[in-house]
């Protein structure tokens, strides 16, 4: 014997557990066989003569074969006389007992394989024209929420979701957090989102857009950079994937992730810090920006027809129904805002425009204003005053909060840092040299001590910028930091009758809603406004360079201009008149932002029809584009 080969119990042992090990639809075969072939053979023996009896006689193979199989696939009692029938049939129900149950159980257990396997999303997604979401962050709720309300007059939308997590988890997460997603369908898979493989899963050579979170860890870029380049590279035949947006932590890292796969990347760096800059211009204008990223209202569109082809574009600025002229985006790609030079509109050309929904877009006739005696102010703005800025608070974007800020502020003015050398290293000494025009101070506090913020003199202060510590500290305990500082602060600031503008940074987007006081110009910076940039640029990626320009100091910003001074003393007026108003001091209207002090809030209100009469009060402000 071959000292190498196994004994005969050893070689069936091998022969059944690899059939076991080949799952349900091998045990299945196998056993469905071996019921056949012992039917088969009770049969034989059943038609052989030599059960008959007084009670039985055999019918023929086929009706032999019958009995036995219903028998053993339905075990039953036995009353035919006849020993060697009762005990032919009795071994055919034994074996139906125990081969039959086998067959119902390997059932049950391949079924419960099949649906456990389908739980954890690795099946491939049958649709097209969806928005594709890669990879989990905390602004998946507010993204998902801004493309339902995208999604609204589309039919039978899809939102697909791959990221590392549970499928069933991700589920329970929307469930939880979404009450209504009304025509909208969510899918979740489980997965490497940089993984080919759990990329066709959700087949995004099929997606409209492409959005691509950030997962917030030291690495993220990479991530980025390798879910990028799997989509370039994994479906580069694809002529149909839509446009590539995504979230990247280091504004170094952007421009070599945009230009490695044609991707446009967003930076909540200096989205938020942006944000918190324009709060600090004036409250206001934090309403007007909300009231633009979101689908919820008014939208920026991107409009096309040939019957403006050689008009010129003050031609069209009391045209387009209530719908506002804003600027154009040439064929070569260059967008201009505020075009004040009247340029004439070329083939190829769209004109960039706000108004509640496009169809409300018509370029058929020009409004016809009423003669009006009314005389505008012409264009006079006072020079800016040295302003004296607090900052409470500290990490590594705050100089980018300084960089923005410091060309909306004239010389002289004062920023006043106070920072916890628990949480924060001392600030680097050479930012106050930077900024000539600015005096920058730096003072070590317990920012949440009520007796050392009471030290802070607050008094002839513009407005107030509270940082989390989103270097040092997990974001739920820095937000929770920061609400204790901001309770303090508007403690203080009521207690001493002041009229300062608080801005606050929130990491948590669940947080905002515990922050919001009173005071209408209180502003809570929150990554709540990424999720919406990310949602609009994979709306319409063309957006990307208007919204860099009207959130920068550089080119063309949103400005709010006091009615006194824009129309005199003037209360009813058509807008067209506004409009065209603003026109002569080369700015464009877009609508009037108005004061609710019953409720301490601004109402914004666009996409006002031209002919239609308004009534302005004292309180209210004209929101133009302008570049000054």
């Amino acid at each position: 014997m071959n000292r190498h080969s196994l004994s005969l119990t050893s070689k069936v042992k091998y022969r059944a557990h690899s059939i076991f090990e080949n799952g349900t639809r091998a045990l299945l075969f196998w056993l469905s066989i071996a019921t056949l072939l012992f039917v088969a053979v009770a049969s034989l023996v059943l038609n052989s003569g030599f059960c008959n009896s007084a009670d039985f006689e055999s019918a023929g193979l086929v009706e032999s074969f019958w009995l036995a199989l219903n028998l053993a696939m339905d075990p039953g009692g036995v009353y035919e006389i006849g020993w060697a029938y009762r005990f032919v049939m009795l071994g055919v129900s034994i074996f139906g007992i125990l081969i039959v149950g086998t067959l119902i159980g390997v059932l049950t257990a391949g079924i419960d394989a099949v649906v456990t396997e389908l739980r954890k999303g690795r099946s491939v997604v049958d649709v097209a024209d969806h928005t594709l979401i890669l990879g989990w962050s905390s602004k998946m709720v507010d993204a998902v929420k801004e493309l339902i309300i995208a999604n609204e007059s589309r039919n039978s939308p899809v939102i697909t979701v791959l990221a590392d997590r549970d499928k069933s988890e991700m589920v329970d997460y929307f469930n939880d957090h979404i009450a209504d997603t009304k025509n909208t369908k969510i899918i979740c898979r489980s997965g490497e989102p940089q993984d080919y493989a759990a990329l066709a899963l959700v087949r995004p050579n099929f997606a409209r857009s492409i959005i691509l979170f950030s997962d917030g860890t030291e690495f993220s870029d990479a991530n980025i950079l390798k879910r990028t380049l799997a989509l370039s590279k994994g479906f580069s035949d694809a002529e149909t994937i839509g446009p590539i947006i995504a979230e990247v932590d280091d504004s170094n890292n952007a421009l070599a992730i945009a230009e490695c796969s044609n991707v446009i990347t967003i930076e909540p760096a200096q989205l938020i810090t942006r944000m918190m800059v324009q709060a600090a211009r004036r409250g206001g204008l934090i309403a007007v920006y909300d009231e633009l990223l979101s689908f919820d209202g008014v939208e920026i569109y991107f409009y096309q027809n040939e019957s403006m082809i050689g008009r010129r574009y003050d031609d069209l600025i009391l045209c387009l129904g209530s719908a506002s002229l804003i600027g154009i985006y040439t064929k070569a790609g260059v967008t201009s805002l505020n075009a004040i030079d009247n340029p004439e509109i070329k083939d190829g050309d769209q004109l960039i425009i706000i108004a509640e929904d496009d169809s409300l877009i018509d370029l058929s006739k020009s409004v016809s204003l009423r003669s009006s005696e009314i005389v505008f102010d012409a264009s006079n703005q006072e020079p800016s005053k040295a302003e004296k800025i607090v900052i409470i608070g500290w990490h590594s974007w705050s100089h980018l909060f300084l960089q923005e800020l410091v060309d909306f502020l004239a010389e002289g003015s004062v920023v006043n840092v106070f920072y916890d050398p628990k949480l924060v290293e001392n600030p680097d000494v050479m930012i106050a040299e930077r900024f000539t025009n600015l005096s920058i101070n730096f003072t070590a506090i317990d920012t949440c001590s009520f007796k050392e913020l009471e030290k802070i003199d607050l008094n002839a202060v513009s407005s107030v910028i509270l940082f989390s510590y989103r270097d040092s500290l997990s974001p739920t305990v820095a937000d929770n930091k920061s609400l204790l500082t901001l309770a303090h602060l508007r403690a203080l600031i009521k207690s001493r009758c002041l009229a300062v503008k608080v801005t606050s940074e929130l990491q948590l987007s669940e947080n905002r809603l515990l922050a919001i006081g009173d005071a209408r110009d209180d502003f809570i910076a929150s990554e709540n406004f990424v999720s919406k940039v990310l949602v609009q640029l994979s709306e319409n990626p063309n957006l990307k360079p208007v919204l860099d320009e009207l959130l920068t100091s550089d080119g063309c910003e949103i400005h709010l201009r006091e009615c006194q001074s824009y129309v005199g003393g003037t209360k009813v007026l058509q807008y067209g008149d506004l409009v065209k108003a603003g026109r002569g001091r080369q700015e464009t209207v877009i609508g009037v932002l108005r004061t609710d002090e019953a409720n301490a809030e601004y109402v914004v209100q666009m996409a006002i029809p031209k002919a239609k009469e308004i009534q302005l009060n004292a309180n209210d402000w004209i929101i133009v584009i302008a570049e000054d």
